[in-house]
């Protein structure tokens, strides 16, 4: 007769688990990125310790704020309950840039990631709770109103323009700021943020301008209207409320168009960009805005008419008409008049005190020059009459 014997092998292999149904999430505030703190729910259906293992990228812990059942805090990293039965625990949490940045396309960003919490429930992990809430985020658009009329050399214009905020049920609570890159032939006097009355004058620091949360009273949609919900943030349009859209900065730029060279850098890019803790979360938005400069060009044309007098003769004078003639299509302002004299005496008189302009519009007038009225040159040697001077006179019409 046979014997049989059945051996029994126990075999134990390494294994980890989920706990289903322990921890879940309940109602849950949708976020702002570089926002202010919004109140999400935990909702525990057994009594123990619950572990909030990881949270979404940039999504960080902040305070727990209540609970259904009197659960206590009791380390803040990683946020960990106590919870002495079942309950709704709410807490607090903020967003930071990484929570843009990660959903981000232009930036390498996977614009499908889902947001899961992991939790932990008397030690054991809990099957990952997706987040319900909306991630919402700043969209900031420059827009070119009016680049002034077309502008000349050396005459200050205006350039109007304005910085929305198209980013849907967005805000920001943060300073905005946005700088100018101005080619080398463009000069920036001023910048002015529009409040409905004479404009705020904005201090510009190494070409960048700051408005402050405080300032953001004055952003009005692009129609124009004032219909923010909060005068210290810079709103968004809401979502659930199609009266409310995008708010937007309007700006007055003074500036000047700084040479007369057939080939100037008149050129100016506007950048603005947003985000918190000394980060920026986006790509920088950039407005490219060449000068309107105006195509009515003057040319202006000299002669003179010498009357009759003794020449370089310190103890006679001659007068000396010279013509100045505007033969383009556009006004020449700033007219520098400069004269030079040239002769042979030892000793010469020049009066410079003595010139006058006949505009063919207004009655004669004088204008004065930039040495005294009477010099005498060349004293001793043979040096020639010379002298130089500039005198300013007011606008030559086109002919």
């Amino acid at each position: 007769m046979r014997n049989y014997f059945v051996l029994f092998f126990l075999l134990t292999f390494p294994f980890s688990y989920n706990v289903q149904g322990q921890v879940s999430n309940g109602n849950m505030e949708n976020v702002v990125v570089c926002g202010n703190t919004s109140e999400w729910e935990a909702v525990v259906s057994i009594a123990g310790t619950v572990i909030i293992d990881s949270l979404p990228p940039g999504i960080e812990f902040v305070s727990l704020v209540s609970s259904t059942c009197g659960a206590t805090l009791i380390s803040s990293s990683p946020p960990t309950f106590d919870v002495p039965s079942a309950c709704t625990i709410t807490y607090e949490v903020q967003s930071s840039c990484e929570t843009f940045v990660v959903r981000d396309e232009e930036q390498g960003g996977n614009s499908n990631l889902v947001f899961r919490i992991n939790f932990k429930h008397n030690g054991n992990s809990v099957i990952p709770q997706d987040v319900i809430a909306e991630t919402n985020a700043p969209e900031l658009q420059i827009e070119l109103l009016s680049n002034g009329t077309p502008a000349d050399p050396f005459i200050p214009f205006t350039r109007s323009v304005r910085v929305c905020n198209d980013g849907l049920d967005s805000y920001m609570s943060e300073p905005l700021e946005i700088c100018f890159d101005n080619g080398l032939d463009l000069l920036m006097n001023e910048v002015r943020l529009l409040d409905g009355a004479a404009g705020i004058l904005l201090s510009v620091t190494g070409n960048c301008a700051t408005i402050l949360p405080a300032q953001y009273q004055f952003a009005l949609d692009r129609n124009q209207v004032s219909n923010g919900t909060d005068p210290i943030l810079f709103e968004g349009g809401i979502s659930t409320i199609n009266s409310i859209n995008a708010e937007c900065i309007y700006l007055d730029l003074e500036l000047v168009l700084n040479s007369c060279s057939s080939t100037p850098l008149f050129d100016q890019n506007i950048t603005t960009n947003w985000g918190c803790n000394g980060e920026e979360c986006a790509i920088k938005k950039t407005l490219p805005v060449s000068s309107n400069i105006s195509q009515e060009v003057p040319n202006l044309n000299l002669s003179s008419d010498l009357g009759v007098g003794d020449g370089c003769n310190r103890e006679h004078f001659f007068m000396d008409t010279i013509f100045i003639e505007n033969r383009g299509n556009g006004s020449a302002d700033n007219v520098l008049i400069n004269i030079q004299t040239d002769g042979v005496s030892q000793m010469w008189a020049f009066d410079v005190g003595n010139i006058s302009v006949d505009d063919g519009i207004n009655p004669l007038y004088s204008i004065s020059a930039t040495v005294n009225s009477t010099e005498v040159f060349g004293v001793g040697g043979t040096v020639g009459c010379l002298d130089t001077f500039n005198a300013y006179g007011g606008t030559i019409p086109a002919s």
